[in-house]
């Protein structure tokens, strides 16, 4: 699974280390090395710059794509979870309601599986669908887009079972917006695996490396006449990690091909299965407890010490205000207070 060990990177590097010791230790081309290659040398600096630079383009190019892959699948994967939590929240606990959410539970467990088929472009085979019906996996087995069909059937079921399922028509179609996500990062992802890299950019690399093993050599034996160790372990080293960083790109390209670098596709399968049996098989805890059994909790807990009441305090008698027979500041109104209302005679008024 390693870049730097395989027949792409260390052959090339180990035939560059050879070459340069050649041009080091042959007196002829050292000589003419020596007298033309070196004068031309800021040439070579500039082909240098230019050849790392396209590598480096596209191994960065390369990693996007990868990323972008996995964030589709993460992505996608949450969407179906999400849509099965909500078909199991929503169904009646009826027979006819367990029935659907284990339906469609199971069709999403095959809507993942197949996609992880149609990534890497593995071909469909009936007799070996663990979460298909033989009527079902028949079905599917006319048609090319099989995700789009298992995402209809889970559509037209929740339709026509609609008197199973406990929410009103806003916050069922929720569900359908759900599953349209689910759909749009299984196409994303699809878009990725079934674009390759541009081929005239993979053209022009591997020109330009190649160029590089030949150019690298002579340079260096040019640089280090004589030399045995040296110029096969700098010419060696710097063809050796060039050819490992684009054969990563090339690894990273399509990142749902079965290769040690890439996606784990068999332990995303094994998690999302874990999911599936988690929601099917998900018990809700008793929450709502008799009062007799949250007291018995309480009293099982650690006891608060008992303050004892204190004897209610004593409210005096209200006495009613006496009327006044003070006169009033000329312009000024006086509060229901300072007028004197007396209930059994009515407010009381001052003398002009």
């Amino acid at each position: 699974g390693s870049a730097l060990f395989n027949s792409h990177a260390l052959p090339h590097g180990l035939a560059a280390g050879v070459i340069a010791t050649v041009f080091a230790n042959v007196s002829v081309i050292n000589a003419w090395l020596a007298s033309s290659v070196l004068q031309a040398s800021g040439y070579f600096g500039g082909v240098s710059f230019i050849v790392s630079f396209v590598v480096v383009y596209r191994a960065q190019t390369a990693y996007q794509r990868y990323e972008l892959s996995q964030i589709a699948y993460f992505n996608m994967t949450s969407k179906l979870r999400d849509f099965v939590s909500f078909v199991s929240a929503f169904t009646e606990p009826s027979k006819e309601g367990k029935l659907i959410s284990s339906t469609v539970t199971r069709w999403i467990r095959a809507y993942h599986e197949l996609a992880i088929e149609d990534f890497q472009g593995v071909d469909f085979h009936e007799h070996t669908r663990v979460n298909l019906t033989s009527n079902e996996a028949l079905l599917l087995g006319r048609d090319r887009k099989r995700n789009v069909q298992i995402s209809s059937w889970i559509e037209m079921l929740l339709i026509e079972a609609r008197q199973h399922i406990r929410a009103g028509d806003a916050i069922l179609s929720r569900a359908f917006q759900i599953l349209s996500d689910a759909n749009l990062y299984y196409n994303n992802a699809r878009r990725i695996s079934e674009t390759p890299f541009p081929f005239p950019f993979v053209q022009l690399t591997s020109m330009m490396i190649h160029m590089w093993l030949f150019m690298t050599p002579a340079v260096v034996g040019a640089v280090f006449p004589k030399s045995y160790l040296l110029a096969f372990f700098i010419a060696a080293s710097g063809t050796w990690v060039l050819f490992a960083v684009n054969e990563l790109a090339a690894i990273l390209e399509n990142p749902w091909e079965e290769n040690d670098n890439n996606l784990p596709t068999v332990y995303y399968t094994i998690a999302f299965d874990d999911d599936m049996s988690a929601i099917k098989y998900i018990k809700l805890p008793e929450v709502f407890d008799s009062l007799d059994t949250a007291k018995s909790d309480h009293d099982d807990g650690p006891q608060k010490p008992q303050l004892e009441s204190s004897p209610p305090l004593a409210i005096p008698p209200q006495v009613p205000p006496q009327p006044t027979t003070q006169k009033r500041p000329p312009g000024r109104l006086t509060s229901h207070f300072s007028s004197g209302i007396d209930r059994d005679h009515g407010p009381s008024v001052g003398k002009d």
